[in-house]
């Protein structure tokens, strides 16, 4: 029983070994049709919000009901068409969809942040949105890496048109990733949920679930003045070509902490979502060295954990990158001091402190890394922190009494080179963070009880504390994430403050993080995007619709677990591990519950071949 597909010819790459093991898929999400007589302009340009609703449904579906006020086993009924409508008009507004013009990057990543909140679906996501710039570009397997962590994708591709002698962005297109396969050589296949319909596809209507394939080829070319390898998918056109060029990714929080006696980063995560196991210790990355681990990040766009690592028995210390798309770790570069820290800035440039000297690398299209900027200092700086929506970078010298901001990410620019508050007496090891929406930092140490909030004096190059909460004996590794909560490690554990109606800092009402085993450092990440209103300039950046897609399609099949185009042994084994070990990825009716029920489904479609 092996149902084979009108796009065969292009899955049949799929089968065998190498593909399974280098092939990561989403099961069961929805592929809602963007084209509705009740948006306005009928939704022909809500191709974002409805890329972004299709996960809704899929978090509604594993015990998140809130994202689409609840659950259901089949969204393509039409009992479920006028919910989802109303709901991707709301998604439409968060994101402020031009009816005409389509959604830019950075509207599509707030406004999902703000559904998220708006509809208290109940898990804390941070949103992550990337676009392709000289130095970098989306891959299939950057979007597998994202896929691997957990992360819920949305690949985004433009049309691009050959203009005297280089090729130049003309709108584009959202899509919902559900898989890619075949990700470790250099004969890729995705396969996505395009919302976009036929034209003689009803407007009123939910059409019938599908996926697109693509096999897509890299091409080395002038894209707008950026010349470099981009994923592309040709045309019958010579003159035009789809790029993968961005994508937007839903990611579950997590934290990255160190075990300082087995020398290796751990994974934490809540375990609120039901649709993956969650991270554990079996996510560790041991240190490569031999050395301590001193800091770690997940970085935005490539989706690799960036670890600074000590001098150990086998390597000198240095900068490493884990990728978790096939769970290798390469060395980015040797450095001449152990890097006390480790962030990056909103266009993921990577920022190490080390004593002497502060160093910015830039992170290239290939993955490894190239030095941009070099500060270096007399007296070593003991704390950092960048500002993940302007990039300012703040240093601080303990013993100089100064908390220095570099504006826009310029360590080679002048500071505003403020005197720290008299009544602030640092002891024991500082931490600073700075909160992306009001853009004022926090400071607090491990001698200390207190958290600290600064302010620029108006008059005078020094800071004020602008307020102070109290977090406990020894406070460190201070985090402020999304909606200026704030996570921190006290005595070897997690704690996380939340501001209350009356706008104070108290302990949260719901944590997750909280309690969780924190080593030396603690990094909980943040959403972020590299939008750029003068490089991603519209209207050819922004996302729109694609009437000239003729990808074949194939209507998704109960039986096709791993959503690789066949009903086979494979899904049969895949379905029944999962089964026996509880996911709910096989709770195939959404009632919450896995049973029998859920079996028959299965075999019953497995058995009809779809």
């Amino acid at each position: 029983m092996n149902r084979t597909l009108s796009a065969a010819l292009v899955l049949a790459t799929l089968s065998g070994t190498a593909a399974a093991q280098c092939s990561s898929w989403r099961y069961g999400v929805p592929d809602f049709d963007q084209r509705r007589s009740a948006l306005e302009t009928n939704g022909n340009n809500y191709c974002v919000p409805t890329a972004l609703l299709n996960w809704m449904g899929y978090f509604a579906n594993h015990g998140l009901p809130n994202a689409m006020g609840y659950s259901s086993s089949n969204w393509a009924a039409s009992s479920n068409y006028n919910t989802v409508t109303s709901r991707l008009a709301v998604m439409g507004n968060y994101c402020d969809t031009d009816p005409d013009g389509g959604t830019s990057l950075g509207d599509a990543v707030e406004g999902c942040v703000d559904y998220l909140d708006g509809f208290n679906v109940g898990y804390p996501f941070i949103v992550y949105g990337y676009a392709a710039n000289d130095e970098w570009t989306p891959s299939p397997k950057k979007m597998a890496a994202w896929m691997n962590l957990h992360g819920f994708v949305n690949m985004h591709y433009g049309h691009w048109e050959w203009d005297g002698g280089e090729w130049e962005r003309n709108g584009g297109h959202a899509t919902t990733l559900v898989g890619v396969f075949s990700y470790c050589g250099n004969d890729p296949i995705v396969g996505f949920n395009d919302p976009w319909t036929k034209n003689d596809d009803s407007n009123t209507t939910q059409s019938a679930f599908k996926v697109k394939y693509w096999a897509p080829e890299k091409l080395f070319a002038d894209y707008d003045g950026d010349v470099m390898h981009r994923w592309i998918k040709r045309t019958d056109d010579p003159d035009k070509i789809k790029v993968l060029d961005k994508y937007i990714v839903i990611f579950p929080m997590i934290a990255l902490t160190n075990d300082t006696v087995a020398h290796q980063v751990d994974f934490y995560a809540p375990s609120t979502l039901n649709t993956t196991p969650d991270l554990h210790q079996n996510m560790s990355i041991v240190s490569p060295t031999g050395g301590a681990i001193l800091d770690a990040l997940l970085h935005p766009s490539d989706a690799r954990v960036i670890v600074g690592v000590g001098s150990g028995r086998v390597l000198p210390a240095g900068l490493f990158a884990f990728d978790p798309s096939d769970e290798t770790t390469v060395k980015l570069v040797d450095l001449p001091w152990e890097p006390k820290m480790v962030k990056n800035d909103r266009h993921g440039n990577v920022l190490v402190l080390g004593d002497g000297s502060v160093r910015k690398y830039r992170v290239l299209a290939d993955g490894s890394v190239s030095l941009m900027q070099e500060l270096a200092t007399r007296t070593p700086y003991d704390a950092m922190c960048v500002d993940p929506s302007n990039d300012d970078i703040y240093l601080l010298d303990v013993g100089g009494r100064r908390l220095k901001r570099f504006d826009g990410g310029d360590l080679l620019g002048t500071p505003y080179n403020g005197l720290l508050p008299t009544n602030i007496t640092i002891t024991g090891l500082p931490s600073i963070d700075v909160s992306a929406v009001q853009h004022k930092p926090f400071i607090t140490w491990s001698g200390g009880t207190q958290i600290h909030r600064l302010a620029p004096l108006a008059t005078t190059a020094a800071w004020t504390i602008d307020s102070s909460i109290s977090a406990g004996p020894n406070p460190r590794a201070l985090n402020v994430i999304d909606g200026d909560r704030i996570t921190y490690s006290a005595n070897g554990v997690v704690r996380e403050l939340e501001l209350d109606p009356n706008n104070r800092y108290v302990p949260t009402t719901r944590p997750l993080l909280n309690g969780m085993p924190a080593g030396d450092f603690l990094f909980v990440p943040r959403s972020q995007t590299n939008f750029d209103p003068d490089k991603h300039t519209l209207p050819g950046w922004v996302s729109n619709p694609d009437p000239q897609d003729d990808t074949p399609e194939v209507e998704l099949c109960v039986a096709d677990y791993n959503i690789d185009g066949f009903v086979n042994g494979d899904d049969y084994d895949l379905f029944a591990s999962d089964f026996e070990a509880g996911r709910y990825t096989a709770d195939l009716n959404a009632d919450g519950f896995l049973n029998g029920d859920d079996y028959d489904i299965f075999a019953s479609h497995f058995e009809e071949g779809c």
